[in-house]
């Protein structure tokens, strides 16, 4: 038997009640962390490019390309890229899982259901267990949103990001930069059937 684990847009076969694939839609969907930089500036960014697919057996795969960062701020993003994602060796992170396809096969179009989750981030060759809730949307039989109830809190230390923290820092002349970023999505998968 599976295991339950649901994570992101692995909801939506559960939910949908098919046994086929869907896919993650860029165009409708948002990855988004904030920053805190010399103790109380808040920042917020995000990635311009994730992909994700749910397949008929449950296994799921989100895939974030760390390239595609957008901080409002080119040179920063060209950091970020080169010091602390090291894109040019590490250009995308992942999230895998499996899923029980009947875990939440009991929302009805236009209902919602608040679900935990849980999941293995990696970055570079680090891995991060997660766990948290997400808000499950069906918006029809072949689409579903799912998103974060609250902020999920990555620290920099759990995926040996701290160095590339630290060289951002002193780059920018700062203080300090948080470690803990607070992490928020909404993603909109569609049924391939």
């Amino acid at each position: 038997m599976k295991k339950k684990w649901c994570m992101l847009g692995f909801l939506v076969v559960c939910a949908s009640g098919y046994a086929s694939a869907w896919t993650l839609d860029n165009t409708a969907s948002s990855l988004a962390f904030a920053t805190v930089k010399a103790s109380d500036i808040g920042e917020s960014h995000r990635f311009k490019s994730i992909s994700g697919m749910v397949s008929s057996d449950g296994e799921v795969a989100i895939e974030i390309d760390l390239a595609s960062i957008d901080t409002g701020i080119p040179i920063r993003d060209e950091r970020m890229g080169e010091h602390l994602f090291q894109v040019i060796q590490f250009p995308t992170a992942q999230f895998n899982t499996s899923i029980n396809l009947d875990d939440v096969g009991s929302i009805s179009i236009g209902g919602a259901k608040t679900v935990a989750v849980q999941g293995e981030l990696i970055v570079g060759t680090s891995r991060l267990k997660l766990a948290f809730d997400v808000l499950v949307w069906r918006l029809a039989d072949q689409s579903m949103v799912v998103s974060t109830v609250q902020p999920v809190i990555v620290n920099a230390a759990s995926l040996n990001l701290v160095s590339g923290v630290e060289k951002l820092r002193e780059i920018a002349g700062l203080p300090s930069i948080s470690k803990a970023v607070p992490v928020t999505f909404s993603l909109t998968f569609r049924h391939d059937g």
